[in-house]
């Protein structure tokens, strides 16, 4: 009862390569109680497609994934504000010097779902 499985589309700014990023990926969140305010835990895995303009050429993403905690907030009309706390991990590459990198790290979250 407390699983929920998704699909879902981001953005995601990286300023140490001064780019950005639409990942695409699919979601699963479990959630710890029925309360209007509950914690959960998520993970996700996708890919953001490598179609985003960089500023020395094309920039190509790659696989992503990541895996958190959270809570959720429902309000009416089925509606719910998450606040999320996790561990991202997205592939990337250039076409301009080549090369293949990895960038990870600890990502905060503030999302909407209905």
């Amino acid at each position: 009862p407390g699983l929920f499985v998704g699909a879902g589309v981001g953005y995601e700014r990286i300023t140490n390569l001064d780019d950005s990023f639409l990942p695409i990926y699919g979601e699963a969140q479990y959630y710890f109680g029925e309360n209007r305010i509950s914690p959960f835990a998520f993970g996700r895995a996708g890919w953001s497609p490598g179609w985003i303009e960089g500023v020395n050429g094309s920039d190509f993403g790659g696989a992503m994934f990541g895996a958190g905690v959270g809570v959720i907030a429902m309000m009416q009309d089925r509606a719910a504000i998450t606040f999320a706390l996790g561990y991202h991990h997205q592939s990337v590459s250039d076409d301009y010097p080549d090369f293949n990198d990895a960038i990870s790290g600890l990502q905060l979250e503030l999302g909407v779902m209905f």
